[in-house]
């Protein structure tokens, strides 16, 4: 059964919870569910908090033991606290930290994260925590029984995972394999591309990636599957073409179309990176940046990834007495091999 966590007063977030309380309430009585701001941000921090994944961040859990009465100066609204009988008040500490920060750009819009406490058998829905809060949040529950078990339930786009905050054991289900990301796979690496042009053409690759990854693109993958991503980025110096006699042009990128295959297949979703720009003031290269997701079975995941880069040429400079195009439509690519994230 699950109990909303309510509060004596309007819930805007922890930080304002208990601001205006009625005056005729009792000072310090307090009604199970009820979420209750303790006096400092990181009250009930220790040395090992339990951690939980999700994909837009990483929330770690801090408790404190269980009482039936707090202190005025252990509360925020400087309050003594009293349980109802039977009742406890569970102190918690959390913060939201940031997590995969390069694969931020994957995910698309994410939800909020829903959380409940869990202890003897009822479930207390907690407000979500603010990521904004560096020091992060410091809160008492108050829960039916003596708390001897406690644990969260952290549901992100409906998968839940279940950490408990004694043993600090997790069940992550589907999410586990966000705990088994590689951070070091996270780094550009070059492409290999100059078996891809001649020595005419200033070209540049970088792959960033795979990560495979059980959340991209606001979804969670399919049984049995997960989300192949990679980012790729080009960047164009210069094309020349010559007329065989001496004579010669300078072409520089004016638009340019980025696409790529894996195994022959394409990708589910496609983003514009942060990298892009063409030309670029000042220097008149080319700068192109995706960001690929690609559907994949897991235990079956293929390497090899062919990329295909049109460009619309613009005639910058000529010579030897060539007269040629002012515009031109042209095209580079090939096909690079990556290593999978080794687990």
């Amino acid at each position: 059964m699950r109990r909303t966590a309510v509060l004596a007063c309007a819930l805007l977030g922890l930080a304002p919870l208990l601001a205006a309380c009625s005056d005729d309430e009792e000072a310090g009585a307090t009604d199970v569910g009820d979420v209750i701001p303790a006096n400092e941000d990181d009250q009930f921090e220790g040395p090992r908090a339990s951690t939980v994944l999700v994909p837009s961040g990483q929330l770690k859990v801090w408790l404190g033991k269980p009482v039936d009465a707090v202190e005025r100066n252990d509360t925020r609204q400087l309050e003594e606290l009293q349980a109802p009988a039977g009742a406890s008040l569970v102190p918690i500490t959390w913060r939201m930290e940031s997590a995969f920060p390069d694969a931020a750009g994957f995910l698309g819009e994410t939800p909020a994260v829903g959380i409940d406490l869990v202890t003897d058998g009822e479930s207390y829905r907690l407000p979500a925590p603010d990521p904004e809060s560096e020091a992060g949040e410091s809160f008492y529950v108050v829960a039916d029984g003596d708390a001897t078990d406690v644990s969260l339930d952290v549901e992100f786009d409906g998968v839940t995972q279940t950490v408990d905050l004694r043993t600090r054991k997790r069940d992550a289900g589907r999410a586990e394999a966000l705990y088994d990301l590689d951070e070091a796979r996270l780094r550009p690496e070059d492409c290999g591309s100059d078996d891809w042009h001649d020595e005419r053409i200033v070209y540049a690759c970088e792959l960033t990636g795979p990560l495979l990854l059980p959340y991209a693109n606001g979804e969670w993958a399919d049984k049995g599957h997960q989300w192949l991503a990679v980012r790729l980025h080009t960047t164009l110096r210069q094309w020349v073409i010559a007329d065989g006699e001496g004579g010669g042009a300078l072409y520089i990128g004016g638009r340019t179309k980025l696409d790529a295959t894996l195994d022959e297949e394409k990708p589910v979703a496609t983003f514009d990176g942060a990298l892009n720009e063409c030309p670029v003031p000042g220097n008149a290269s080319c700068m192109a940046e995706r960001l690929l997701i690609f559907d994949v079975e897991e235990g079956d995941v293929p390497t090899k990834l062919e990329v295909d880069q049109e460009y619309k040429l613009a005639l910058l400079n000529r010579w030897g007495g060539y007269s040629p195009k002012e515009r031109l439509t042209d095209s580079v690519g090939g096909s690079l091999r990556f290593d999978l994230p080794k687990d």
